[in-house]
C-alpha cells in the first residue's frame, strides 16, 4: 500500500506584504507531478489546507485546481483530507458524504456526539486491509459531547477519542492527525517551531505520543518543520514551502510511505520540493549586501548604519532585492516584523515607518494615511 503524506498547505498565506498564490501554485504542481510518477494508492493531507478559516477567492480557486488535477491522476486513487487549526472545520465538512462517492474523504469535524467515531477509511492490497483513521484538529471543549464529561486538556481529549476506537492491531492501521504531539510534554518548549505557527501559553496543546502506539504509521500535520516523534513511523512532513524567515534553510517536501505486510517496517521516502523563491536573511554593510543581489524573499540586516537617508537605502535595497521583506540594523538572526530597533524608530516619521511594510501603497491611499496620522497626532 503506497500513499503520499503531505500537510500544512496554508493556501492563501502571505509572507509579510507578498502574496504567495503563484508560489503555492508552483509547488502544488510539483506535488501533482510526483503523484503522476509514483501512482500512489492514496494521498493523505494532514490539515491546514487554508491559512484562514475564511479563505480568499483566489485561495479557494487554487485549491479547486489542485484537487481537480489530483483526482485526475488516477481514477482509483483515494484522497483523504482533514482540517487543521487554521481551517474552518464546518466549511471543510461540507459535502463530506457526497464526496465519498468519488473516493474523496474530506473530514472537517471530529466526533461531536456520543456514539460517533473517528472517520475510518479501509483500503486493501495483497497483504490485507489498511485502516486509515482521519482525526481533524481537536479542541478539548469539542469532546464533551462525545464522552459526556468536561475535558480540560488537549492531551486528555486525544487520549479519550483514540481509546474509544476498536482498533484491530492484527491489521495495519494509519492515523492522520493535526495536533502537537511530543514524547515528553515537559520538554514541549524544546521543539523547534516556525514563527507562523499558532502557539499556546505553556504549550497546553501538547499531547503525549504514547497514545499513538497502536498505529503502524502516523501522518501528522501542524508543525512546519519536517520531524519525527519518538519513532520513524510517526512523522510531521512539514510545509511544502517556507512560509517564514524562521524556516530558512529547511528542505521542504512530502513523504511517500509504502506499507508492506503487517509487522514489517514501512518504507518512507522523502520527495523534495523546490520553491519558486527561497526565504533568506542576509547580513553585512550596505555595500556588502548590495554586492549579492537576489530575487529570493530577503530580509536585510545592516551591520553598520549607512550615511544615507533611510528612503535612499530602501531604494537601493529594493533594486538589488525586488522581493525585499524588510530591513533592520544589528538585530538577531531570526527577524520578525516586530523587531524594529529604537534608533530606527527615532529617526523616521510614523508615515515612513508604515511605508516600510506597505511599499506598494497607491498614492491616493498614501494621502489618506497621512491625513489619518495627522488627525491622530492632533488628538493626542
Amino acid at each position: 500500500m503506497k500513499f503520499m503524506h503531505l500537510s500544512d498547505l496554508h493556501i492563501g498565506i502571505r509572507l509579510y506584504h507578498f502574496d504567495l498564490i503563484e508560489d503555492q501554485r508552483f509547488v502544488l504542481r510539483q506535488i501533482i507531478q510526483c503523484a503522476e510518477t509514483e501512482q500512489p494508492d492514496a494521498v493523505v493531507i494532514a490539515g491546514d489546507i487554508f491559512d484562514k478559516s475564511v479563505p480568499s477567492s483566489e485561495a479557494v480557486k487554487l485549491f479547486d485546481e489542485f484537487m481537480t488535477e489530483l483526482a485526475n491522476v488516477e481514477p482509483d486513487m483515494t484522497i483523504m483530507i482533514i482540517s487543521g487549526n487554521h481551517d474552518s472545520a464546518r466549511r471543510l465538512d461540507c459535502f463530506r458524504h457526497i464526496l465519498k462517492k468519488e473516493q474523496i474523504y474530506m473530514v472537517g469535524l471530529p466526533p461531536e456526539h456520543e456514539g460517533e467515531c473517528i472517520e475510518r477509511v479501509t483500503l486493501s492490497d495483497e497483504f490485507g486491509k489498511v485502516h486509515f483513521y482521519l482525526l481533524p484538529f481537536v479542541r478539548p471543549a469539542a469532546v464533551r459531547g462525545v464522552v459526556g464529561e468536561q475535558v480540560n486538556s488537549y492531551d486528555e481529549a486525544i487520549h479519550l477519542l483514540l481509546a474509544r476506537e476498536d482498533i484491530n492491531e492484527n491489521e495495519r492501521n494509519v492515523l492522520v492527525s493535526h495536533q502537537f504531539y511530543v514524547r515528553d510534554k515537559k520538554r514541549a518548549h524544546e521543539v523547534e517551531r516556525a514563527e507562523t505557527e499558532v502557539y499556546t501559553i505553556g504549550n497546553i496543546d501538547a499531547t503525549d505520543s504514547d497514545c499513538l502506539a497502536p498505529f503502524d504509521y502516523v501522518a501528522l500535520g501542524h508543525l512546519h518543520k519536517p520531524m519525527k516523534v519518538e519513532r520513524d513511523t510517526v512523522r510531521y512532513c512539514g510545509t511544502p514551502m517556507p512560509y517564514s524567515l524562521s524556516e530558512e534553510g529547511q528542505e521542504k517536501g512530502i513523504l511517500i510511505v509504502t506499507l508492506g505486510e503487517k509487522g514489517t517496517e514501512p518504507n518512507i521516502q522523502k520527495v523534495s520540493l523546490v520553491p519558486r523563491r527561497n526565504v533568506r536573511n542576509i547580513y553585512g554593510t550596505l555595500e556588502e549586501v548590495l554586492s549579492h543581489p537576489s530575487e529570493d524573499y530577503m530580509w536585510v540586516t545592516l551591520t553598520e548604519k549607512p550615511k544615507l537617508d533611510i528612503s535612499d537605502v530602501q531604494v537601493r535595497l529594493r533594486t538589488a532585492f525586488p522581493f525585499l521583506l524588510g530591513m533592520s540594523y544589528n538585530t538577531d538572526p531570526v527577524i520578525t516584523r516586530e523587531h524594529i530597533p529604537c534608533m530606527q524608530l527615532n529617526e523616521v516619521t510614523p508615515f515612513d515607518l508604515f511605508m516600510q511594510f506597505c511599499p506598494e501603497l497607491e498614492e491616493e491611499d498614501q494621502d489618506l494615511l497621512k491625513d489619518v496620522i495627522h488627525t491622530v497626532k492632533g488628538v493626542i
